[in-house]
């Protein structure tokens, strides 16, 4: 029964894979025209929408199970997979985006007011600086645009890792904005700080010159491909705890 079990979880997780691959591929080809039935993608032959309304109402009796708790960190990887995945299909569409070049990173340290890409805009420190933050958040913005930030430098900012996605977020008198993907008002921009002024300024300056460019900092994916993924993804990790479940109380663990 075991071997059986492992068997389901290989043939899930090589659906998922298998599907991505596909996604990929018509992505690459004419994203714009994507379409589930020319790709032949399929999901356990049912409608996507009921398997992820089964998957919602799965994951909502798990709060009520106790010998589920064992199972917390492995339901917190969920989103962190679609996050992840979709980073990948991003980076295909990041390859028809225009160069970043030279005189660009230039222009992003004139901008930003630090002398280069390893130094936080916010505390020009040099400590706690990586690759920096997404101004449009990846998939934090999907609701509420219909986008997804991109994955380059033309949507990226250097700040160290303290003030990583924070200093996005202004809220005074009951109002909240993320200044990566949303504007203020005159009001609300006149109840901000200086400093939050000054941020907001050159986010602001920055995303004006990349459309100068004709680069793009967010990207409209098809909304059946974005259902297709974090379906296939929520039934694997639907699956492998259920098969663990099954391991666990087959063995002397």
């Amino acid at each position: 029964m075991i071997r059986s079990m492992i068997r389901n979880m290989i043939r899930n997780m090589t659906d998922l894979i298998n599907t991505i691959n596909t996604i990929s591929v018509a992505i690459k080809n004419n994203t714009d025209e994507f379409n589930l039935q020319q790709t032949k993608i399929e999901i356990n032959r049912q409608n996507l929408e009921d398997e992820k309304i089964q998957f919602i109402e799965w994951q909502q009796t798990q709060d009520n199970n106790e010998k589920n708790k064992r199972h917390k960190f492995l339901r917190c990887r969920v989103k962190d997979t679609a996050y992840y995945v979709m980073k990948d299909m991003i980076m295909i569409k990041e390859k028809s985006n225009v160069p970043f070049t030279q005189e660009d990173e230039q222009k992003k340290c004139e901008i930003f007011g630090i002398p280069n890409s390893k130094t936080c805009f916010l505390t020009l420190s040099t400590d706690g600086v990586s690759v920096g933050d997404h101004i449009f958040p990846i998939r934090g913005a999907l609701k509420k645009t219909g986008l997804h930030g991109g994955d380059s430098k033309w949507n990226t900012v250097p700040v160290c890792g303290s003030k990583n996605n924070t200093f996005k977020k202004f809220s005074h008198n009951g109002w909240k904005v993320n200044i990566g993907y949303e504007k203020l008002t005159q009001e609300q921009y006149n109840q901000c700080t200086a400093n939050e002024q000054n941020i907001y300024n050159k986010i602001k300056k920055w995303q004006k010159y990349c459309k100068s460019r004709k680069a793009f900092f967010c990207w409209k994916l098809p909304p059946q491909l974005i259902r297709c993924i974090d379906t296939c993804i929520a039934n694997c990790y639907k699956s492998l705890q259920e098969n663990i479940d099954v391991i666990i109380q087959n063995t002397n663990f």
